[in-house]
This record gives C-alpha cells, structure tokens and sequence, in this order.
C-alpha cells in the first residue's frame, strides 16, 4: 500500500483540558500544563487508488504494414518509431483484439506499442497493443482531382 505524506490531526476534546476551560490541540500549553485529553496523532493516509489514474511507459514503438494474412498470423514490414531501423515480422492474430481483426486487410497500417502499464492500485503489467489506423477516407473531389491528374499524364506520354 503506497502512503501520502500527509497527516492528520485526531485530537478531539469533548470537554474542558485545563483549568482555563479551554478545548484543542492549539491551547494545550496554556498554563505551562498539557491537556488532559487525548494527544494529537499524526500519521500517514494510505492514499485511496481513485486519486491515482492509470499511466503507460512505452518500452518500444514500432509502425508497420500487413503485407500476408494466413490463418492464425499475418506478416507485417516495420519501422522502428523507437530507434530506428526497419524490420519484417510475423505476428499471431491473437495479439490484436476482435475489434481490430476487423481492419485487418493487405496493405492496412498499424501502430504496435510495447511497455509497461500501471494501474491506479500500483499494479504494473507488460502490455503490447496493435491499433490499426483508419485510412483517410476519399471524398468524390479527391477522386475526379486524381482523374483530371492522370488524363494529363496520359496526354503528356501520349498513351491514348
């Protein structure tokens, strides 16, 4: 259990502590006597695991490619986002979710991070997820500024 340095005063006084009547932790050297009372009491306050929220430490980060899918794996060309370089891997499907597999296709793009998660309780995991990145969707401009493009390739190389 973690605990905050913070501390707490319990003293209550139900009654009167000295001869002046007076009541608390602040008057109890008046008259040059302690109160009869109880004393104050720090200590520290386990801190609650809401106050804490979850943080993730990114060991390596990779950006890749689906290049092949078979039954239980897929192949992927990657770029290391965490030291550079340029890899090609094989991964099982069950390092993606079910969510995911729906985006898996030839061609798609993926962001794979590895690392360490900690929970709010104090908990840490190694964790490696994959999320597939939505491709840019093409509006009907996109598309007729491609067409006007390629018939001014053609008509340059004179491929009609």
């Amino acid at each position: 259990m973690t605990l905050d340095t913070q501390s707490v005063d319990r003293a209550q006084h139900y009654g009167p502590t000295d001869d002046t009547g007076a009541t608390g932790t602040r008057n109890r050297q008046r008259n040059g006597r302690r109160p009869n009372g109880p004393r104050a009491v720090r200590r520290a306050i386990p801190r609650n695991s809401w106050d804490r929220a979850p943080s993730f430490f990114a060991k390596q980060e990779w950006e890749g490619r689906v290049t092949a899918i078979r039954k239980d794996e897929f192949d992927a060309r990657l770029r290391n986002l965490t030291g550079g370089g340029r890899h090609v891997a094989t991964i099982e499907l069950e390092e993606i979710g079910a969510e995911e597999r729906e985006r898996l296709s030839v061609g798609s793009m993926f962001h794979w991070v590895m690392g360490y998660e900690r929970s709010p309780g104090g908990t840490r995991s190694y964790v490696s997820r994959i999320v597939f990145l939505n491709p840019p969707r093409l509006t009907r401009r996109d598309l007729e500024r491609g067409q006007r493009w390629a018939d001014r390739l053609r008509a340059k190389w004179n491929l009609d």
